[in-house]
């Protein structure tokens, strides 16, 4: 129920500034349905999208009320309202793609963001320069905040010379095409509009993304609990395989630290690698339709779907890591059952050895994009681990 009372607000924010960007800039009714009606039937597509990227785990998991998403939407709304207040070339249109870059994927957030860019455009009328500089923007705000994501170790100075400047020097040349000359106003609005793009991604956007991360941390403390259903399956099918699970898991994630890889991913995938089997057959469809239905990240979703390679192909390290995680405990079971049996001591190093050789040579991860380095080092932590078996 919450989470479709924020979807509604995040597409009546849109709409309503929709309409107040062309009462600012007084249009004839007429061009005002028109605007409202294909604003209608983009927000149509954007539901479906939002409804369709979050079954595929690619935006937000189980649990989300998208609350924040419609927080950050309302933000860059009323950002571009109140701006468009103004004449000339004022546009912040990087802090629109900023706030939502972080409120949606990329695919979302650039949607919207050209949505928004086109309104604008069409309130100022038969500016080609202003609309093509208004997309242009946007679209570099979102590229901005995926830049950032992916490289942690980016200084707030240097987001706020880039983004100044880059805010800047584009504003400057679409202007330069438009009006072929600069008056003082010119150099005073883009210089305004520039300082305040730099400094509100500055001061801002490493802050909204640990917020929007947050969601994430609380879905994957949600998913490894042992009180969640699922899991609770598992625990319910056999105790074994509840211990296989577990084991597999934290294996996993060693093997992740070890080579540099996604661990939550790793341990998530470890934890309901072998889930199709407490699902019944077939298995890895049933264990792949599961973990859409429960909104499990997409990147675990497809590690499921390349259970042993038998239907996909591995496809990511951390899928690798999993399946040989997985392999190595199968392995560690059946040789301690051995043991039991004939009381033989096995040596478990060679094995390893042994086993994740004939995978790799048999061409399991070919499309892994697996290193050879990274490779290794996965092989000595599993190994580390069979001497302390």
């Amino acid at each position: 129920m919450k989470r479709g009372v924020f979807l509604g607000l995040t597409c009546l924010a849109f709409l309503l500034g929709t309409v107040g960007i062309m009462l600012i800039h007084p249009s004839m009714l007429f061009e005002l349905i028109l605007v409202l009606l294909f604003s209608v039937c983009f927000f149509l597509l954007f539901l479906l999208s939002v409804v369709s990227e979050r079954v595929n785990g690619k935006m937000t998991y189980e649990g989300t009320s998208y609350g924040l998403h419609f927080v950050l939407t309302l933000i860059a709304v009323i950002t571009v309202v109140v701006f468009s207040i103004f004449e000339g070339f004022i546009m912040p249109f990087m802090i629109t793609g900023m706030l939502l870059s972080v409120a949606f994927n990329d695919r979302l957030a650039v949607s919207c963001a050209c949505y928004l860019s086109l309104i604008y455009a069409l309130a100022f009328r038969d500016d080609p320069f202003m609309m093509c500089s208004a997309i242009f923007l946007s679209v570099s705000g979102c590229m901005a905040v995926s830049f950032v994501k992916e490289n942690e170790g980016v200084k707030k100075v240097g987001i706020f010379i880039f983004t100044t400047c880059y805010s800047g020097i584009c504003t400057a040349i679409f202007l330069k095409m438009r009006n072929g000359m600069f008056e003082i106003k010119d150099y005073i609005d883009i210089s305004v509009c520039a300082l305040a793009t730099g400094l509100i991604f500055a001061l801002f956007l490493r802050a909204l993304i640990n917020l929007a991360d947050r969601e994430e941390i609380a879905t994957f403390a949600l998913l490894t609990d042992e009180d969640y259903p699922l899991f609770v399956e598992i625990k319910k099918f056999s105790e074994e395989e509840y211990k296989h699970s577990v084991r597999t898991a934290e294996i996993a994630r060693k093997c992740a630290r070890a080579c540099g890889a996604d661990e939550g991913t790793c341990y998530l995938g470890g934890l309901y690698y072998r889930v199709g089997k407490v699902l019944g057959e077939p298995e890895i469809t049933n264990a792949v339709s599961e973990a859409k239905k429960r909104c499990f990240p997409s990147s675990v979703i497809d590690i499921l779907s390349e259970y042993c390679g038998i239907i996909n192909k591995i496809s990511t390290p951390e899928s690798a890591i999993v399946h040989m995680a997985d392999a190595y405990v199968s392995e560690a079971e059946s040789l301690q059952k051995k043991e039991a049996e004939d009381g033989i001591t096995w040596n478990t190093q060679m094995l390893v050895y042994r086993m994740l050789n004939d995978f790799s040579e048999n061409g399991m991860y070919d499309e892994a994009k697996l290193s050879m380095n990274r490779f290794l080092k996965i092989r000595e932590c599993l190994a580390r681990e069979s001497v302390k078996k």
